[in-house]
């Protein structure tokens, strides 16, 4: 174990992290954990050779893995027990967009942008949900299906599996989709959570979907016992507006939009919030409104293995209750707590969030000031020494940090910086710190080794962490609507201070001083002289078609433009009279993309006539991939049949074919 709390320096780095679930109006966490295994087994590192994709300032995307990657929980496509000592690309999801992570004991849980949900890691108890009681090493998709019921009750059949009681056999739509307001609708999921056996899934429809192992009622359907393999809905969950929900080891809460507490579960130390007790009592079996909690508005809630927490922002007050052997709870002694009791040292300090571990937590403050109390036999409080604290401490190192976010592992800390710094401290067990040699730190670390990545949030397991960019916090910047306010201005002819008079009928059109000089350097030397143009804002333009030239003036007004091929060659005309390269690039790719061997001669003299050197290459190409330079007199044949000698012009090209026919 190093005690060494220097920090050192870093680039800019985007991190938050969350080993656990956020709720859906805001980001704050709730853990889930399991019991840390400390194999000091050494490997080598493990070779991953992919092709990723970095960012403009040089940092790798996308979502990245590491530590022990036992029952394939790293997500790389093997199941083999190897320790992933550096970060190494989950490759399957490089095209997701993922918003959260969760992990649990060795199962991990994804969530797209899209209301996907994909799983990975063990599934010998249903944890992943993909219906195969088998571990899987890639991140597949978990089938989210509505499910028709008439009775809230559920039973298990003789293999030990959930059974809802309607018929026993729960009826499955084909297409998972809602009716709201009239609308037909997919259902999405909105928000995830994972216990040490379990995972559950909230919908944009307020239905809550759960899977794996139900060892004392931790799935909360109402009976102990069995295994549920792929997601049913929970009846006693769907339908309370919920905004987070919470896993630990066998037991959950659920929070409301109301700020109502529920509670489900084994209850063997009170962590369900009722007092515990022989008998029925140690299960919940059902979610259950915490009556002592009932008084009080709550806005974030936290579950560690055998503990919980709560947090009312608006009373400013936080309650635990739960195991309470290492001081987990905050209360100043290790007795259990079978009822929820207010944490004292943490009243009036405004938390915001509560990282709730297997023996250890940490809390952060509205004012970015970090608490820690719990176990500390690795040094994951971060106050230098390896003695636990039944009491609330603030980490003095991270007091002018100014932290946004805390998260914990098995016996890990995490924080990170509004400046994106991220520190470390605890045990590096598996590497589950991304660092290949550290042992760990008795105080806050920054974590240089991964500032080349491009991360966001991270999720920890028993030994495997997951970093990944968080598509939440990429804000969609809305398009610029400059050119189409500028079109909409020309087409309604508002504050036109131009009149330009095109064709031999002199047909008039409006337009805007300021947008052509602007626009075109032709029209600002125009306008900057003592021309007649200037002093009178009327422009001549006799030989171009008013259509074709209301055209040229909807691309100098929106940049844009829908080249018909009929006025192309006009366009680009007009782009070489004006000095507009942009249209002129626009122009010939229209005429490259038609060109045939019947057009090529006339779009050969366009391009000799405007200087485009690149279209008149293609146009000859064209005529030798179409072995017309083969039978000279045919080619010949050809142009004159489709555009006749009538103009100088035509003639003038002809001329030019010829000489290079018979040359």
């Amino acid at each position: 174990m190093t005690d060494d709390h220097i920090c050192e320096h870093s680039t800019s780095l985007t991190l938050s992290f969350s080993n656990q679930a956020y709720s859906r109006d805001n980001d704050s966490s709730n853990g889930v954990f399991s019991p840390c295994l400390r194999n000091k087994d050494q490997t080598s590192v493990v070779d991953n050779s992919v092709h990723l994709l970095e960012s403009d300032n040089h940092k790798l995307q996308g979502v990245f893995s590491f530590g022990d990657n036992s029952e394939g929980c790293c997500g790389l496509g093997s199941l083999e027990s190897s320790r992933q000592p550096i970060p190494a690309h989950v490759a399957t999801l490089a095209n997701k967009k993922v918003v959260q992570v969760v992990c649990g004991h060795r199962h991990v849980l994804v969530l797209t942008v899209e209301g996907e949900v994909y799983s990975f890691g063990s599934n010998k108890l249903g944890e992943c949900g993909t219906g195969v009681a088998s571990s899987t090493p890639i991140p597949s998709p978990v089938p989210i299906t509505t499910i028709n019921y008439d009775e809230r009750g559920c039973s298990l059949d003789d293999e030990g599996r959930i059974q809802i009681i309607n018929e026993r056999i729960p009826k499955k739509a084909s297409i998972p989709v809602y009716t709201k307001n009239g609308n037909t609708k997919i259902r999405r999921v909105v928000f995830i959570a994972a216990g040490y056996s379990t995972s559950f899934a909230l919908t944009d429809d307020d239905r809550v979907y759960v899977w794996g192992r139900n060892e004392s009622a931790a799935l909360g359907l109402g009976i102990s016992g069995g295994c549920v393999h792929t997601p049913v809905m929970n009846p006693y969950l769907s339908g309370l507006c919920l905004v987070e929900i919470a896993s630990g080891g066998v037991h959950g809460l659920a929070l409301t939009k109301q700020g109502v507490v529920y509670g489900w579960g084994g209850n063997s130390y009170g962590q369900v919030g009722f007092p515990s007790g022989s008998g029925a009592s140690s299960i919940v079996a059902y979610p259950t409104i915490i009556t002592s909690l009932q008084c009080t508005h709550f806005s974030h809630i936290s579950c560690g293995k055998d503990m919980s927490f709560v947090v009312s922002t608006q009373d400013d007050e936080v309650w635990a209750f739960g195991y309470n052997a290492h001081g987990e709870l905050g209360l100043g002694h290790t007795n259990p707590v079978p009822e929820p009791q207010q944490v004292v040292g943490l009243q009036s300090k405004g938390i915001i969030q509560i990282a709730a571990g297997i023996r250890h937590v940490l809390a952060l403050s509205s004012s970015e000031l970090v608490y820690a109390w719990g176990e500390n036999n690795y040094g994951q409080l971060g106050d230098g020494t390896v003695e636990n604290s039944t009491l609330i401490k603030e980490i003095h190192i991270l007091r002018n940090r100014r932290v946004i976010q805390v998260s914990v592992s098995e016996c890990a800390s995490f924080a990170v910086t509004i400046h994106a710094e991220l520190f470390v401290w605890g045990s590096n067990e598996r590497h589950v710190h991304g660092h290949p040699s550290a042992s760990g730190f008795l105080s806050p670390r920054m974590a240089t080794w991964l500032s080349h990545l491009e991360t966001c949030h991270v999720a920890s397991g028993l030994q495997f962490t997951i970093v990944y960019q968080n598509a939440r916090l990429e804000k969609e910047i809305p398009s610029s609507s400059l050119m189409n306010d500028w079109i909409a201005m020309l087409e309604t002819g508002q504050f036109t201070d131009v009149t330009i008079f095109v064709g031999s009928q002199r047909t008039p059109l409006r337009a805007h001083r300021l947008v052509l000089i602007t626009r075109c350097d032709v029209f600002r030397r125009m306008f900057l002289t003592d021309c007649v143009e200037s002093r009178t804002g009327n422009i001549e333009v006799p030989d171009v078609a008013p259509h074709v030239y209301q055209l040229f003036l909807r691309y100098l007004y929106g940049d844009q433009i829908n080249i018909p091929l009929e006025f192309a060659i006009d366009l680009l005309a007009l782009g070489d009279r004006y000095n507009l390269p942009r249209l002129k690039a626009l122009c010939e790719e229209c005429l490259r993309k038609h060109l045939t061997i019947t057009n090529a001669a006339k779009i050969f003299e366009a391009a000799s006539l405007y200087d485009s050197k690149e279209l008149k290459q293609v146009s000859l190409q064209q005529a030798f991939d179409f072995g017309y330079f083969g039978d000279k007199s045919k080619f010949f044949t050809i142009y004159y049949q489709k555009f006749g000698t009538t103009t100088s012009h035509d003639s003038g090209t002809a001329q030019r074919w010829k000489r290079i026919f018979y040359s």
